[in-house]
């Protein structure tokens, strides 16, 4: 199976997951836990919310970018030396 062939899940998917990621954002449950702490030790639960959203956005920058060359970051490093979204907007209509 080659690299396209393979993708062809994911990227079918991508809409519905980016869907998802949005609704998730925007319930109620969210809304009314926006400014507390997520499990996302030091983040709001709307600063997760906004995390979570934007990787949308991520996602389609990174896949229209020419390849990279450097070698990839290991996750928890990457995870250690992210800078973690404080705060989010003041309400979950921001979206």
């Amino acid at each position: 199976m080659s690299t396209s062939d393979a993708a062809g899940p994911v990227v079918s998917s991508f809409p519905g997951a980016v869907r998802v990621a949005a609704e998730l954002a925007t319930c109620p449950a969210v809304a009314d836990r926006w400014e507390q702490e997520s499990a996302w030790a030091g983040t709001t639960v709307g600063g997760l919310a906004r995390h979570l959203v934007d990787q949308a956005g991520n996602t389609v920058r990174l896949l229209g970018a020419p390849p990279r060359t450097d070698p990839p970051i290991a996750l928890l490093e990457h995870d250690r030396a992210l800078s973690r979204p404080q705060r989010a907007p003041s309400s979950v209509s921001a979206f």
